[in-house]
């Protein structure tokens, strides 16, 4: 053999040591399964992306977006300025008219003679009185209000009693302490 074939059968051999190593480095059919696999899950992922981008708003859409925002400032802007259109949009509610407390003079006057009448009377003497049906709610509500005690209104006939009492009781506690007793 000559030496030319000699190269050329190093040649071979080095040819064929190379696509041995190539074939190594080939996936085998699991590795080629899970590729597979993976471009498969990427694809789907990105068609996913692709279908959101077309349905974000196009340039017209936003141009709309932006002109409803102009209109709504402007409405805004307008219920400000006239309370009427502030109604119908439903930025001002319509004050709920309340029923002032009308307390006329008369029960004004019985309340304070209701006190004249009571003063006289021990803490638990006052209590029974006012608890008792002699008085009715609504009295007692004026003499609540004499008192300066607050929202009378939704106490029933007891609750107000003992409010009834317990202000004169604090009261003549204060004189008491302050050496003006009455």
């Amino acid at each position: 053999m000559t030496t030319k074939g000699k190269t050329d059968v190093f040649k071979i051999k080095l040819l064929l040591k190379n696509i041995t190593e190539i074939t190594s480095f080939l996936p085998n059919d699991i590795q080629r399964e899970q590729m597979r696999n993976n471009i498969d899950h990427l694809i789907r992922f990105l068609t996913f992306i692709k279908q959101n981008f077309i349905n974000l708003p196009s340039d017209n859409d936003i141009n709309k977006i932006n002109k409803a925002i102009e209109n709504i400032k402007t409405l805004l802007s307008e219920g400000e300025k006239n309370p009427l259109i502030a109604e119908l949009i439903g930025l001002k509610k319509r004050g709920i008219i309340k029923k002032k407390d009308t307390f006329d003079e008369e029960k004004t006057i019985r309340a304070k003679r209701i006190l004249k009448e009571i003063e006289s009377l021990s803490i638990d003497g006052i209590r029974d009185k006012l608890q008792n049906e002699e008085y009715s709610i609504s009295e007692l509500r004026a003499i609540g209000k004499e008192l300066g005690i607050r929202s009378t209104k939704g106490l029933n006939r007891e609750s107000l009693a003992h409010q009834i009492t317990m202000k004169i009781a604090n009261f003549r506690g204060y004189q008491q302490l302050s050496g003006q007793q009455s």
